[in-house]
């Protein structure tokens, strides 16, 4: 959560920092309610496995769409050059 904090302030501009902090965090419970209201569902159709599967694969996906548009937004290298070190 830290993590989110310094990315939205480097990202966001200072007008619109509360409302986009609001959305990212209103979204992290939304999506446990989400998760926890469809997760019986998938246990009974497909049996305990597919809990871990389905949430492990879309957060899979998630994943790769974030890193993506962050390493082609990003202006700060993500690396540490010999210079800096």
């Amino acid at each position: 959560m830290p993590a989110m904090n310094n990315i939205l302030s480097k990202w966001v501009p200072v007008s619109e920092r509360s409302r986009s902090l609001s959305l990212v965090y209103s979204g992290m419970y939304l999506g446990s309610v989400t998760g926890l209201a469809f997760s019986p569902l998938l246990i009974h159709k497909f049996g305990w496995p597919s809990v871990f599967y389905s949430f492990g694969s879309l957060g899979a996906v998630w994943f790769t769409t974030w890193a993506t548009k962050v390493l082609l937004s990003s202006s700060v290298p993500l690396y540490i050059s010999n210079s800096s070190v």
